[in-house]
Order: structure tokens, then sequence, then C-alpha cells
């Protein structure tokens, strides 16, 4: 249970770290 909590965490952060790549790329400007 609680290594499904990690993996969640680690999935959360690798997906918010593709999200701001994708703006900052779409945004330069930022």
């Amino acid at each position: 249970m609680n290594e499904e909590k990690w993996k969640t965490i680690y999935d959360v952060q690798v997906y918010v770290t593709f999200v701001l790549i994708l703006w900052k790329n779409t945004a330069p400007y930022f």
C-alpha cells in the first residue's frame, strides 16, 4: 500500500513536469 502511494506521487511529479515543459514550449514569453 505504501509503495502504491509513492508510485502515485512519482507519477504526479512526472505529469506536472511534462505539463510545465509543454507550457513553456507553447508560451516562451512567460
